[in-house]
């Protein structure tokens, strides 16, 4: 439910987690197979650190205000998602129902999707007009 959850922008202490969890996801991302490590985390520090891209952090309602979750994204011209992750703790509890209600995602919308890897982007396809954009990664390796 989006009330167990807030919803906030990405704060300079907030772009280690993201870049850390990025980089471990992406490493695992059949796409970038047989891809130097040390690529891989370029790459996830580059779409981490701040830019033309948003990020939103949801984090637990409670008093501690935990993070559990990320998205990365651009509204406009058509949203588009480059990445988004939940800790696998939070999984399954509504962390990234309230990503997505902050982005105002609504199923069968239309949006561009960047470094998702085949199963995230075949969920994304069944739920929404995913269009994959791999070649957007060519801004962060530029």
């Amino acid at each position: 439910m989006s009330e167990d959850w807030t919803i906030r922008s990405a704060t300079g202490d907030d772009r280690p987690w993201i870049a850390g969890t990025l980089a471990e996801d992406l490493s695992r991302n059949s796409y970038l197979y047989g891809v130097a490590p040390k690529l891989v985390a370029n790459l996830a520090a580059s779409v981490a650190a701040p830019s033309a891209w948003d990020v939103a952090v949801a984090c637990t309602a409670d008093h501690d205000r935990e993070a559990a979750g990320w998205v990365i994204y651009r509204l406009v011209p058509t949203l588009t998602i480059a990445y988004a992750h939940v800790e696998p703790a939070f999984r399954g509890l509504g962390a990234w129902r309230a990503l997505r209600d902050h982005l105002g995602l609504r199923d069968g919308q239309l949006v561009g999707v960047v470094l998702a890897p085949p199963t995230a982007m075949q969920h994304a396809r069944k739920k929404y007009q995913a269009k994959h954009n791999w070649g957007m990664v060519l801004e962060w390796l530029a």
